[in-house]
């Protein structure tokens, strides 16, 4: 029989007392506890993904916000690490950025914008490197070449744009409520946007708007740095200006907004909401924070999931995603409140919508 010492006993029950200390406060340090607290993480790193854009502007950055928040685990910590590489305007770096997206050691690119989308269809097949990539923020992808004539895409791309022109006759039904005293129309715009499709857009809106007893004045635009000086000798002429998704012409969307305010004309932007907050008296269109939303379901799906873009059908923008909006004050400034029925601006001003049953 072994004899120990009470002095050698206490040593030992000391050195268990201060080796569960440490223990203890290695795993509370870590972020783990025991009875039912949380347990030590075992996230695997996040997969990196590119977002290539060709300049930093609002819409991108709503985008990239939804994408982050969809693409968080249950746990709360990211599925991905969000890259922006941005060509802030320049179009040879925005190739040098393209070339780095597919070479490096991304799991997945997110081109925002017709032309990124083109370069990424590009250079990810020009190199061989069939890494996913789930584009938005673009026109109609088969007019820009992403969908081929059997509406068939790469395998390895899919994503989502603006697919027909069903919006263009909703937009148009909102006017004799919205803006009832509007008969005459100036649209500016770059022909040369949306990858070049943008003309096919003017002449789909002035056809509808010139069938409907709309006066219409085109005027085409190609430098932001000249929208407002152009616009300016037609707005004793019009009672309107129209703003097409159209990056030359939104760009300057606040300088047109105090020319609206000054000559009281209102003003109207084709889908993109985010420029009520920019000067805009109306706007319709969807929310972009909601596209950056559906393509974080598309790269989780792809990422975590493992699922082949090809089986991720190319969406267009659903017709329940658009939405009429109108900033008041903007609206005040321009004088268009002063056209609008007085039981409908009280529903503006005072209405509550409920998207929930009682």
């Amino acid at each position: 029989m072994i004899s120990v010492s009470k002095s050698t006993l206490v040593g030992i029950g000391v050195n268990l007392v201060l080796s569960a200390l440490l223990v203890y406060i290695l795993y509370t340090r870590s972020g783990a506890f025991f009875y039912g607290g949380p347990v030590p993480s075992t996230t695997t790193a996040p997969f990196r993904v590119a977002f290539v854009e060709f300049e930093p502007i609002e819409s991108a950055l709503l985008v990239q916000r939804g994408i982050i928040d969809q693409t968080r685990r249950a746990d709360g910590s990211p599925l991905i690490d969000l890259c922006v590489l941005d060509a802030n305007g320049d179009k040879l770096r925005l190739h040098a950025l393209m070339e780095q997206a597919v070479e490096d050691s991304f799991d997945a690119i997110v081109p925002f914008g017709s032309m990124v989308a083109q370069l990424a269809q590009e250079v990810t097949t020009k190199r061989g490197i069939l890494k996913p990539v789930v584009f938005c923020g673009i026109g109609d992808p088969a007019k820009i070449g992403i969908i081929d004539q059997y509406g068939r895409s790469p395998e390895h791309i899919t994503g989502f744009g603006i697919s027909g022109f069903g919006f263009v006759e909703p937009m148009i039904n909102q006017l004799p409520v919205m803006a009832p005293h509007v008969r005459k129309i100036l649209i500016p715009y770059n022909p040369t946007s949306l990858g070049g499709t943008l003309e096919e857009y003017y002449q789909k809106f002035a056809k509808e708007l010139t069938s409907r007893g709309y006066s219409v004045t085109s005027l085409k635009i190609y430098n932001t740095g000249e929208v407002c000086q152009k616009i300016q000798p037609f707005l004793n002429e019009v009672d309107m200006v129209w703003l097409l998704p159209d990056q030359t012409v939104l760009e300057a969307m606040d300088g047109i907004a105090k020319l609206c305010v000054r000559y009281q004309k209102a003003s109207y932007c084709t889908m993109n909401l985010n420029r009520l907050s920019h000067g805009a008296a109306l706007a319709f269109g969807y929310s972009l924070y909601e596209v950056g939303l559906d393509v974080g379901r598309y790269l989780k799906r792809i990422l975590e999931n493992h699922v082949n873009p090809k089986d991720l059908p190319i969406m267009p923008l659903q017709p329940e995603r658009f939405k009429i909006g109108i900033n008041v004050e903007n609206a005040r400034a321009q004088g268009l409140l002063k056209h609008i029925d007085p039981k409908l601006l009280y529903f503006v001003e005072h209405g509550v919508i409920f998207t929930e049953p009682l």
